[in-house]
């Protein structure tokens, strides 16, 4: 049997898998109408995506990186 703090790891786990399947299926939504609209042009540019995290921290990560693949 699993201890509380396992049970707590585990429930975060399973959120954080939801959040993300709904937000691929919302993306994958946008996509399919987008081509059967005949857009073939990306809604969003990589340094328009906005990113939604609480430590300054990883915002200077995500800016970093995005410097370095652009």
């Amino acid at each position: 049997m699993y201890g509380f703090c396992e049970k707590l790891r585990l429930k975060g786990m399973a959120e954080e898998d939801i959040y993300f399947a709904r937000r691929d299926r919302e993306l994958i939504a946008a996509l399919k109408l987008r081509a059967e609209a005949g857009q073939s042009k990306p809604a969003l540019k990589k340094r328009e995506i906005k990113v939604d995290v609480d430590e300054r921290s990883n915002i200077e990560l995500v800016k970093r990186n995005g410097e370095r693949s652009g």
